[in-house]
């Protein structure tokens, strides 16, 4: 006979270490702007292109749960700031009580779009620096 245990534990975060030169112009542009921000993380295969969000950008924002309750962080200058992924948007849901029935999913989930500005680090899988800018 087995026996199974649930319990409530605290959940760990997943922590993400990108490269230095990213960390160190991040670090600055959160430096100079000095407010509360998330990232999102997009990759098109080759490079990444990770983007600084502002707080403010979120608070009523229908994705905002998917920030305030993301165990994923970013580390930056021993700061631990939430991380969002592309993939984020187009297979989650912001409705999780509504998620259809089984082999009847597609189609019926409320998905979220988001289309992010602001300022952006692009860079290759080594750390090498493609381009920054405000957008």
């Amino acid at each position: 006979m087995l026996f199974f245990s649930c319990y409530s534990q605290r959940q760990e975060s997943i922590i993400y270490v990108i490269p230095d030169s990213v960390e160190i112009l991040a670090s600055e542009y959160i430096e100079k702007h000095n407010e509360y921000c998330y990232f999102v993380m997009y990759n098109n295969g080759e490079n990444y292109e990770l983007f600084i969000v502002s707080g403010d950008d979120y608070q009523d924002k229908s994705y905002s749960a998917f920030i305030t309750n993301s165990n994923r962080k970013v580390v930056i200058d021993d700061k631990e700031y939430p991380m969002l992924f592309e993939y984020d948007f187009d297979f989650s849901t912001i409705d999780k009580l509504n998620i259809g029935e089984f082999g009847k999913r597609d189609g019926m989930i409320k998905r979220v779009q988001a289309i992010y500005h602001g300022y952006s680090i692009k860079f290759d899988r080594s750390g090498k620096l493609i381009d920054s800018t405000d957008k």
